[in-house]
């Protein structure tokens, strides 16, 4: 996925997760349990949003470091001919 779709998906799952709670709230009584059924939903989709964006940014990492090995071993091969 990426940034963008993540961060799609974040608002979308967060949005799902208010309109949950809303519904529960004029459903129920007990308005505690229902903010702590909330809360704790809404800290796993947290959780998951910033897993991935970690990952994301370190496959970001990981790929600019790619490259810059990869151009310098052209500049030592390029060096090395000469």
């Amino acid at each position: 996925m990426e940034e963008e779709e993540i961060d799609a998906w974040y608002e979308e799952e967060k949005q799902k997760c208010m309109d949950d709670y809303l519904k529960e709230i004029e459903t129920t009584k007990s308005y505690e349990d229902a903010e702590k059924r909330y809360e704790n939903k809404l800290n796993k989709i947290i959780n998951k949003y910033n897993q991935m964006m970690a990952e994301k940014l370190q496959n970001k990492k990981a790929g600019k470091f790619e490259k810059f090995i990869s151009s310098l071993k052209r500049v030592i091969y390029i060096f090395k001919e000469k």
